[in-house]
């Protein structure tokens, strides 16, 4: 008896109950400070105690879980603890004091506006910093604020001058810690270098490594976008097809907020269905299998997901993309919640406190709920709308209403607990939106691939690009001008 109740909502699919343990683990350890020794010894026990009772399933399957959850706990331990000469150790002797300090770029160097000033961020790894007994090694991380001129880039190995100091804390009322956010990055200190500091490039491109050669692309295909676009186009463009927003106007990055749009403007699940669509058209134009067409596919998106900066929501979906492919070739059927299981899984590997990344939460949250509630979402507005029964059309546009509406019920509660707001008007905004997003993507790409091909075929993708972008952000600002569009609420109060 115990056994059959056991075997229905666990080891049907023993992955997804595994992660959700191994994500509660890491969600405890930010919560609890319990030594190293006590959880490990913990967690082995209950491991051994699964191994030793493994003829009980229910109880086997229970311990492992429970060790499951210990092993999150630990692999998030293990990544928060920094090194004997880790920079954290000495930073405080540095507070208000010259902070002189040798090492390397390691990110994108992203230009912003700083009021009426034009300063570069980038992450810095730290080599050697100055001292009264001279130049000592030191490792770890802090992002720079860098007020200049200097024609740094990635890969460059620099000198600089400056004032450390903890991240400030924006949105003290709010959920998001700015200071937490890029501690789950490695980065307790941001180092400001203003105009007179030193600041010298020791060595340039000291790094030639793929990441290098990813990030010269990238800004290669950013020229390609601003050559034949607008700044404010070329801003969505980069931020839609390149995972860059950094040059997203302020006003247009409102609209898409209070119409529930925003998620286009993150690389996800929907950028790359459309990208996977266009290249298995594509590639049936190629003399190949069809384990090749598969196979080229899935190459392409993985390089795109490195191509894009490798966020939270683009590695999910690629991740499911390749599974997907994979059972085609194998002709096998995909278990959804298993594969967006597998992907959450890998993505916590790569880094245990993507769990706390709004984008992270927002992607698996949206995707989960499509999964798992999406045919009864359409089938009770099928049930409310019984005419529409005999009409193809009709059930295609009420499954796109449906998909729209089940993710949009997911994603409500996380937006207005992280951003104070009420976007009712994302069912129907989305409908419009996500169609004309396949010909912004499509339209986009052969720009990106025509721009340094055949200029005559650019201008003409740019052309298209144009009015597309003008009929979307048209459709966006109308959507927004509706009453009852979006409320603003009070902030909740959580944990």
């Amino acid at each position: 008896m115990a056994k059959g109740v056991f075997t229905n909502p666990f080891t049907r699919r023993p992955l997804l109950s595994l992660v959700l343990c191994f994500g509660a683990g890491i969600l405890l350890q930010s919560i609890w400070n319990i030594p190293f020794r006590w959880t490990a010894l913990g967690t082995l026990g209950m491991f051994g105690a699964a191994c030793l009772f493994s003829y009980r399933i229910l109880m086997a399957w229970v311990l492992l879980m429970f060790s499951f959850s210990g092993l999150g706990f630990l692999y998030a331990t293990v990544r928060t603890v920094n090194t004997d000469n880790d920079i954290s150790r000495v930073a405080r002797y540095y507070y208000q004091k010259p902070f002189m300090v040798k090492g390397q770029i390691i990110s994108d160097v992203e230009q912003r506006r700083f009021f009426n000033r034009q300063k570069k961020v980038f992450t810095f790894k730290i080599k050697q910093v100055k001292s009264p007994w001279g130049w000592k090694d030191r490792d770890g991380r802090v992002l720079v604020n860098l007020y200049g001129d200097l024609p740094c880039s990635f890969g460059d190995e620099l000198l600089l001058e400056g004032k450390l100091h903890r991240p400030f804390e924006f949105d003290k009322e709010g959920h998001f810690s700015y200071r937490k956010y890029l501690a789950r990055k490695g980065i307790q200190y941001i180092l400001s270098v203003k105009r007179g500091n030193q600041a010298e490039i020791l060595n340039q491109q000291a790094n030639k490594s793929v990441r290098f050669y990813v990030i010269y692309y990238r800004n290669y295909l950013k020229e390609i976008l601003k050559q034949y676009l607008t700044v404010n186009e070329a801003g969505l463009l980069q931020a839609i097809l390149l995972g860059d927003r950094s040059q997203l106007p302020n006003h247009i990055r409102d609209l898409f907020e209070r119409t529930g749009t925003a998620h286009v403007l993150a690389i996800s699940g929907l950028h790359i269905g459309i990208i996977v669509g266009i290249l298995l058209v594509l590639v049936k134009l190629l003399p190949l299998t069809r384990g090749l067409q598969y196979g080229v596919t899935i190459m392409v998106i993985i390089i795109y997901a490195f191509l894009t900066g490798g966020r939270p929501s683009v590695v999910r979906a690629v991740v499911m993309a390749v599974i997907v492919l994979t059972s085609l070739i194998l002709e096998k059927e995909p278990d959804w919640p298993s594969t967006v299981s597998l992907a959450a899984f890998i993505l916590l590997i790569i880094n245990p406190f993507y769990l706390f990344d709004i984008g992270f939460q927002l992607s698996f949250v949206c995707v989960l709920f499509i999964v798992l509630f999406q045919k009864q979402v359409q089938q009770g507005l099928i049930t409310l709308l019984p005419v529409i029964k005999d009409k193809k059309w009709c059930e295609i546009v009420i499954g796109g209403m449906s998909v729209s509406l089940t993710a949009w019920l997911g994603a409500a509660g996380l937006i207005m607990y992280y951003f104070q707001i009420v976007t009712p008007i994302a069912v129907l905004a989305n409908g419009l939106v996500v169609p004309l997003m396949t010909l912004l993507v499509a339209a986009g790409l052969g720009l990106l691939i025509m721009g340094g091909i055949v200029p005559f075929f650019a201008v003409c993708f740019a052309y298209c690009l144009k009015g597309i972008l003008n009929v979307m952000i048209g459709i966006i600002f109308l959507f927004n001008k509706l009453p009852g569009a979006y409320f603003l609420i009070k902030p909740i109060s959580g944990f």
